[in-house]
């Protein structure tokens, strides 16, 4: 079973993944970007709430840690 710490690492990368993703489908196929407007911008606020949510749990664990020790 997963623990928070890595479920925070989990979810930071996947956010870094989605956004990566965006990013090189912007680039690679401006032609494919203009068709998939729609999907593309979910994708990129998905990634950037995921890694912000990622941040987030990892910097709680991380204080929680430094609180117990």
């Amino acid at each position: 079973m997963m623990n928070t710490f890595g479920r925070a690492i989990g979810t930071l990368g996947v956010g870094v993944l989605a956004l990566g993703h965006w990013l090189w489908i912007y680039e690679s196929y401006p032609a494919l970007t203009r068709a998939w407007q729609m999907g593309g911008a979910v994708e990129l606020y998905a990634g950037i709430f995921l890694i912000g949510v990622g941040v987030h749990a990892l910097a709680l664990v991380l204080m929680q840690r430094s609180r117990a020790a």
